[in-house]
């Protein structure tokens, strides 16, 4: 749930973390060794990492259950370079293989590719590259890209030749998860920043966005059968962006102007009882209950988002920002009507419609 985790926001942090992205945005894939490509592979088989370098008895306790991409991003706590080379091997050693540049083998090839979470060795990328299930020319790619950036001058680019299946939704995702990664680290930051009967009003706030979110979540994300792709990955983003908005305009960062109020709660009612009748339309239409959004549902979705929004309109009454209570409003019923069109797709509203349009 973002919002609802204490980041770090150390200097120290964001530069590692800057380090790791620079590092990150560009690596490959493929599935099977032929000719050459074979003879190369054959030359790094054994080429293990040194003893070092390998996780001990007490890493694998203590890294039990852990998540090699989460660590190296700082996604849920500020990267930890070294525990994600770790949790790498782990990972790699019940896997056997990856195909992913951001899990097991290939994460493994960038850490050495890179020389970050381990020292560079460009022998020990290659046999990570080998071990990574890949295409042919993908996997020819990557050994050249490593001999390539061998030197140390530069990275060898992680991403760039990630053009089919789930490295490619990894890979296209990422820049939304560092986006996620910094919204939460800047909430904390603000929290961190009020004075102690505004964090004590910040609280309420925190608890609520984060209801209100996870409620979401599991309407928009991860419903029943519904996989988490990248389409997903930046629907959270954009949840993430809606709580920044809201911290910048308690900061003092001008709301633009709008429709006026009255017009707006006009087009939000409007919008909600289209969501409903249709949601309702659905459920009648398919009583054994199959449908993705039932009225209940979406009626718990609209009490979490009024929680949200009375927690707000609290917590700026403490915080001395100079925002007035217009001006929140206009922004959170702004971001309602955009939560609520997010809907359509689920019970088949067309994405065009507009208030009026049914009259």
């Amino acid at each position: 749930m973002p919002f609802d985790r204490q980041l770090s926001g150390s200097h120290a942090w964001r530069a590692a973390t800057a380090a790791a992205v620079l590092a990150l945005l560009a690596t490959p894939l493929a599935a099977a060794k032929g000719g050459d490509e074979a003879d190369a592979c054959d030359s790094v088989q054994t080429l293990l990492p040194p003893v070092t370098d390998r996780p001990t008895a007490a890493d694998r306790k203590r890294l039990h259950g852990c998540n090699e991409f989460t660590l190296y991003f700082g996604l849920e706590a500020p990267p930890n370079l070294t525990d994600a080379r770790l949790c790498a091997m782990i990972s790699l050693e019940a896997s056997g293989a990856g195909g992913s540049p951001l899990h097991d083998a290939g994460l493994l090839m960038q850490i050495y590719a890179h020389g970050r979470g381990a020292q560079r060795n460009a022998a020990v990328a290659r046999h990570y590259a080998c071990l990574m299930e890949v295409q042919d020319e993908t996997r020819t790619k990557i050994l050249q890209g490593i001999d390539q950036y061998a030197d140390g001058t530069q990275d060898y680019p992680a991403c760039a030749d990630a053009e089919w299946g789930v490295a490619e939704a990894e890979c296209s995702a990422l820049p939304d998860w560092i986006a996620i990664r910094d919204a939460k680290v800047e909430s904390a930051r603000f929290a961190a920043s009020l004075d102690t009967d505004a964090r004590t009003a910040f609280e309420p706030l925190r608890r609520a966005w984060a209801a209100y979110f996870k409620l979401r979540m599991d309407l928009e994300i991860r419903p029943p059968d519904r996989g988490r792709g990248t389409n997903e990955t930046r629907r959270e983003r954009e949840f993430d962006d809606d709580i920044a908005a809201v911290i910048k305009a308690f900061r003092g960062t001008r709301i633009p102007a709008g429709d006026d109020i009255p017009q707006q709660d006009r087009t939000l009612n409007a919008t909600y009882r289209r969501v409903l009748q249709a949601a309702t339309q659905n459920v009648q239409d398919d009583p054994e209950g199959h449908s993705e959004l039932t009225p209940e549902q979406l009626r718990q979705d609209e009490r979490a988002w009024l929680a949200f929004a009375d927690a707000c309109e609290r917590f700026r009454r403490v915080h001395d920002g100079g925002l007035t209570s217009d001006a929140l409003r206009r922004l959170l019923t702004v971001q309602r009507i955009a939560a609520l069109r997010a809907l359509f797709y689920y019970v088949r509203i067309d994405e065009n419609w507009q208030p009026g349009d049914d009259s």
